[in-house]
């Protein structure tokens, strides 16, 4: 999950603080689905 989470945010990097709301919620997402 902490990969995926790096990727998201190298991603979503350019958006601002949009792209830092995004980046936690795939964050959050990617990490629940990984942790199960």
């Amino acid at each position: 999950s902490e990969l995926i989470y790096w990727v998201s945010d190298r991603i979503y990097l350019r958006g601002g603080a949009i792209g830092d709301i995004q980046n936690d919620a795939f964050g959050w997402i990617f990490g629940a689905g990984w942790a199960w």
